[in-house]
């Protein structure tokens, strides 16, 4: 029941008293008093019944009124605007404020000290604490904005540093010596790629011993200059004694298209890294991926893969591996495929497609046969990885 229908039902309880009273007092009274006193006793009744209900009905306004500060403090907290309010009118409603002002508060600084702790929190996920650098998270978040860009070429390049048994050295040597190596490759790679991009690209540490560095709109050749000689500046740690391995780390770069999914790029750039590990070579140049057409259903890719194994449209794409001094060591070859449309699809798309519908051992058997008669033709030393699916079928062996 609210105050202004309990002040209506007091109202007409009073003038019903009222109303009653003045009949009573007409019956006992009709043979003492003349019509005329009546009339006059009875409009003195209904002034007084008058008087009262006007009296509540200001004194349910007073009241009612004493109550919009306190709902205009609660509607401005609702909407994250917390304001303290002397309150005045009814005792009972200064009470009521008061209270509501000491709750306020308690709940202010409890937001205060959840965002507080929000911001410490953000700032630990998107800052390494022993390099400065951006963590895992910025960075992925950065490549996949450059990724949604399908109206340049070449979006960006990204490179993949991995340094050389850092929980090794931080073991043998200790963890300063450990920390020392990591903040002076946090330094080199803050200088090295100003020159690729003057706004800074974006130089994070994705986890223990790996680093990784983004820039957009930065073509192939470019950016293989510049890890061929990020590789140099990084044999110069060895010469300063700051790690005791043979090499500092690894390397691997690639550049990438809008369109492309986050995964398949860092998916070939990991494989570069890792056959520049299997290699002993410094550093690795990935195979640029391909553009994005539409979406191809699994049904789709069956039919795709079988029909390019029929028809001949499957090829290899060479990626020079080179040795530390830069020497080419050999030629990764990985499989492409065209459908009848001539759109070209990379291993990136095509090896999962062929493994989701049981077609790996076909395609590998194929870039076996491409890479053999390429080396028959030109005598290049050709490196191919295979599923171990494919290796035990007997046509591998």
């Amino acid at each position: 029941m609210t105050i202004a229908s309990a002040t209506r039902r007091a109202a007409g309880i009073v003038a019903g008293g009222f109303a009653l009273s003045a009949a009573l007092d007409a019956w006992l009274l009709h043979d003492v008093l003349g019509a005329g006193r009546l009339g006059w006793l009875a409009a003195a009744h209904a002034l007084a019944a008058l008087v009262t209900v006007t009296a509540l009905a200001l004194v349910s306004r007073w009241w009612r009124r004493g109550s919009q500060p306190l709902i205009a403090q609660l509607d401005a907290a609702g909407q994250g605007r917390f304001i303290e309010r002397v309150q005045d009118g009814a005792l009972e409603w200064a009470d009521v404020g008061r209270s509501i002002n000491v709750a306020l508060t308690r709940i202010k600084a409890q937001i205060d000290d959840r965002d507080l702790r929000l911001g410490e929190l953000h700032a630990e996920i998107s800052v390494d604490p022993v390099t400065g650098l951006a963590a895992r998270a910025q960075f992925m978040d950065r490549l996949a904005t450059l990724l949604r860009d399908p109206d340049v070429e070449a979006t960006g390049g990204m490179v993949l540093l991995r340094l050389d048994d850092l929980a090794g050295l931080n073991q043998r040597a200790g963890r300063e010596r450990a920390d020392e190596l990591l903040k002076q490759v946090a330094t080199l790679l803050r200088t090295r790629v100003l020159r690729l991009d003057e706004g800074g690209g974006t130089v994070a540490r994705l986890n223990g011993a790996d680093f990784a560095v983004l820039v957009a709109r930065v073509p192939s050749d470019v950016l293989n200059a510049w890890t061929r000689e990020l590789a140099e500046a990084l044999h110069g740690f060895k010469q300063r004694e700051l790690t005791d391995r043979p090499r500092v780390g690894w390397l691997a770069a690639s550049v990438f298209h809008g369109g492309e999914t986050l995964g398949a790029v860092m998916s070939r750039v990991d494989q570069a890294l890792q056959s520049a590990e299997s290699g002993d070579t410094a550093w690795q140049m990935a195979r640029a991926g391909t553009r994005r057409g539409p979406a191809v259903s699994l049904a789709q890719w069956r039919s795709l893969i079988d029909e390019a194994l029929v028809t001949g449209r499957v090829d290899l794409a060479l990626a020079p591996v080179t040795a530390g001094n830069g020497d080419v060591a050999h030629q990764l070859a990985q499989v492409t495929l065209q459908n009848a449309q001539d759109r070209t699809f990379g291993a990136d798309e095509v090896l999962p497609a062929a493994l989701r519908t049981a077609r790996i051992a076909d395609v590998d058997l194929r870039v076996v046969e491409l890479a053999l008669a390429r080396i028959a033709g030109t005598g290049d030393e050709i490196a191919i990885r295979i599923s171990p699916r494919s290796a035990e079928r007997g046509e591998m062996r």
